[in-house]
């Protein structure tokens, strides 16, 4: 099938370089005016500033397609990648962050179209066969489910990774009980790309996504992508002992895989760093809150040598110690 994507990108150098990344596989249409969003095409690409200026022509765009899925991936700078406020969560289906790599890109782009092809095939059986409603709702949920994978480790993406916090975040405020986040960060993973190459990065990357993914077993736990070389893990209902046992069979689990890695890193392997945050939320709490905290205890691992784990919990609310 011959894809078309349309990119919405401020900046006429960027637009010309993203659309140089894709020109071999798909039909690039730039954006020129208004009258842009009256043409066919299967997937938006946008950044920032087109998204900032022209969010509520792509809202009635998608919203006139339907019951077609037309998916819209934000390329923003990783200082941003956390503000995203529930509409725009809900609008945007995926995320990626500036540099952009053409390996991530395409696959990004490959599960994205999928999701819209699954749309496409299902719009199709629904005229010709009349299918069941029932047969409509599983479609419907499969065809969700793909749209909350990351393409490249399998594991959730940063779309589903909001909506599913946000959903423990309400139920441990209903319930009075406390939820856990873990923000992972692969050391030195830059220094990996130069030396290994981004094919080995890749592959780097889903090793990791496996055993975070082996470490927890609950079916409420989630695992997702949240963003280049960060990862992270909501564990509901678990105690800050609990959370940090679950990373440390993480670290544990990844110095057993003993991935080569550079001089750089501790033992020549690749390593994790850790935050990890506890809290028990109560009404009119944010779940930033529990975000910030777990990203300043990763950040603070970090500093102190990597390979760490540093832990506790938001004292403005009732944690968990």
């Amino acid at each position: 099938m011959n894809y078309s994507i349309l990119l919405i990108i401020e900046q006429r150098e960027n637009a010309r370089l993203l659309g140089e990344l894709l020109a071999n596989c798909y039909q690039i249409i730039f954006y020129e005016d208004e009258n842009s969003l009256n043409k066919s095409f299967d997937l938006c690409i946008v950044d920032g500033l087109g998204f900032y200026h022209y969010q509520k022509l792509i809202e009635r765009k998608k919203e006139a397609e339907k019951p077609l899925f037309l998916p819209l991936l934000l390329v923003t700078g990783r200082p941003h990648i956390r503000q995203l406020n529930k509409a725009l969560s809900e609008l945007i289906d995926d995320i990626i962050s500036t540099p952009v790599e053409k390996t991530e890109l395409l696959l990004r782009v490959q599960v994205l179209l999928r999701s819209r092809e699954l749309s496409l095939q299902l719009k199709t059986a629904l005229e010709h066969e009349q299918l069941l409603k029932q047969g409509l709702i599983e479609a419907n949920q499969k065809l969700q489910g793909l749209a909350r994978i990351d393409g490249l480790t399998g594991v959730a993406n940063r779309r589903y990774f909001d909506e599913y916090f946000e959903h423990e975040w309400n139920r441990s405020v209903r319930e009075e009980i406390p939820i856990s986040l873990l923000l992972c960060d692969v050391d030195f993973f830059k220094v990996y790309n130069d030396k290994w190459g981004h094919p080995r990065g890749d592959y780097c990357l889903k090793q990791v996504a496996t055993i975070l993914a082996q470490a927890v077993q609950r079916a409420a736990d989630l695992v997702a992508r949240y963003g280049g070389e960060e990862f992270a893990i909501i564990l509901p209902n678990t105690i800050l002992d609990g959370a940090i046992y679950i990373a440390q069979k993480i670290q544990n689990a990844l110095q057993n895989r003993a991935i080569p890695h550079s001089s750089l890193s501790v033992g020549g392997i690749v390593t994790l760093s850790i935050g990890v945050a506890t809290i028990v939320p109560r009404l009119h709490s944010y779940p930033q809150f529990l975000i910030e905290q777990a990203d300043r205890f990763l950040y603070q691992a970090k500093c102190q040598g990597r390979n760490q784990i540093v832990s506790g919990g938001i004292t403005l609310l009732n944690s968990i110690q």
